[in-house]
């Protein structure tokens, strides 16, 4: 006759086993959860750059110091999505020190160009940075908060141009610090004294949607905040450091001796 205590034993030990293969089925479907959740992204970002151009993956644009561009379109492989995201806070970590003076998010949103200019303000949006949905969280809704933009000559005040941040590029979205020297020199090409001489010193003036004047100086930007309403810097209070290169600073000295 079998003791009862051998048949708790071998029930205590069958019990114990088909615990441990749950445990061990549990923990191989996680980890295999998890392999299928990373190559499900991928495959996303991959088939995502074949929709609509409304949906395709954002373009990170680097310019160097020297000028040229280096352009990042459709990143679809978790390696490369790595790379971007360490150049970008190489960018904002060095200040001055960047290979780049510029670097800047685009994508074509509801028919337009749109760019987010990646400063210190970008930080807290590093993980949404290369995905279309940055631009509906940064998005600033309404009106245009500035109804008018001119840039001047110095002491030609005839010398004027009218200056967009809604066409051809849409540059209204939070966190975009613009209209500082190097927004100018990058991205606006339409100014022809600036062309022809690129230091030559100049104003701009602004209307904004409430009436108000505003002049700025080539050390200041303008910086659009989380709120989408925008403020008045200093360049180098905005990024902690003047973000123009060494080269425009000794050339802009060179031009103030010869005018003293």
């Amino acid at each position: 006759m079998i003791d009862a205590s051998c048949i708790s034993y071998f029930i205590q030990t069958l019990v114990g086993s088909i615990c441990h293969i749950f445990q061990t089925i549990a923990v191989f479907m996680l980890d295999a959860y998890s392999y299928m959740e990373l190559y499900l992204n991928l495959l996303k970002r991959y088939f995502s750059s074949f929709t609509s151009q409304n949906k395709s993956l954002n373009s990170v644009v680097f310019i160097h110091q020297s000028g040229e561009e280096l352009v990042y379109s459709n990143i679809t492989s978790d390696f490369k999505v790595r790379e971007v995201i360490h150049m970008l806070d190489t960018h904002r970590g060095n200040g001055s020190s960047s290979p780049f003076k510029s670097v800047y998010i685009e994508n074509t949103i509801q028919d337009s160009l749109s760019r987010i200019i990646v400063s210190k303000h970008t930080t807290s949006h590093t993980n949404e940075l290369l995905e279309p949905s940055i631009f509906e969280t940064l998005r600033i809704g309404g009106e245009n908060h500035l109804l008018n933009i001119s840039i001047n000559k110095a002491n030609d005040p005839d010398n004027t141009t009218e200056l967009s941040l809604k066409t051809p590029v849409n540059y209204y979205y939070k966190t975009n610090e613009v209209l500082d020297r190097t927004f100018i020199h990058n991205y606006v090409n339409q100014v022809t004294f600036l062309q022809e001489s690129p230091q030559t010193q100049y104003t701009i003036n602004i209307m904004d949607n409430k009436c108000n004047f505003v002049a700025l100086t080539q050390e200041q930007t303008l910086v659009f905040d989380e709120t989408g309403d925008y403020s008045i810097m200093d360049v180098d209070e905005a990024n902690g450091y003047d973000d123009r290169s060494v080269s425009e600073t000794e050339s802009e000295t060179d031009i103030d001796s010869e005018h003293e």
